[in-house]
């Protein structure tokens, strides 16, 4: 399924929106552009979301977390299957993102950012290890298949 990229309208207001807010929406549009619908489910994207957050589409480490629970706060998708390994998550894309939901998940969430927070911090390395466990266990897996080719 093609979806082509468009940009996200909003309230015209003299603030720029959040980057955060920009970078969930950036997501959104992918995960649209390489989802497909599903009968009785809706529209689901299939991949390694951890893959499109930081390496697609380069946003460093803390975002992955912050990006995931602005989805599924915002309402705009759900995790369906965690991934995991060579494993695809699925997320239903439900709606897309706006800012309005956007201020009303900050305020819900108590913090404008969180990037700088022990937490946040603890949990962008565990991201980080988490796709390097993967690409590992991705790299085993096709060596094996090239060993089995061989024998």
């Amino acid at each position: 399924m093609t979806t082509e990229l468009t940009p996200v309208t909003e309230e015209v207001t003299n603030e720029a929106p959040p980057a955060l807010f920009l970078h969930v929406c950036t997501v959104f549009k992918y995960m649209q552009r390489d989802s497909s619908f599903v009968e009785g489910t809706g529209q689901v994207y299939e991949g390694h979301f951890t893959k499109l957050v930081q390496v697609e589409l380069g946003f460093a480490v803390p975002y992955y977390t912050a990006i995931s629970q602005a989805l599924k706060g915002m309402d705009c998708a759900e995790q369906i299957r965690r991934g995991g390994g060579t494993s695809k998550s699925q997320w239903l894309l439900k709606k897309e993102p706006a800012l309005a939901d956007f201020r009303v998940y900050e305020q819900k969430a108590g913090k404008k950012s969180q990037s700088n927070s022990k937490t946040a911090i603890l949990e962008g390395k565990v991201n980080d290890l988490a796709v390097r466990v993967e690409t590992l266990e991705e790299t085993v897996q096709a060596l094996l298949e090239a060993l089995r080719d061989k024998a």
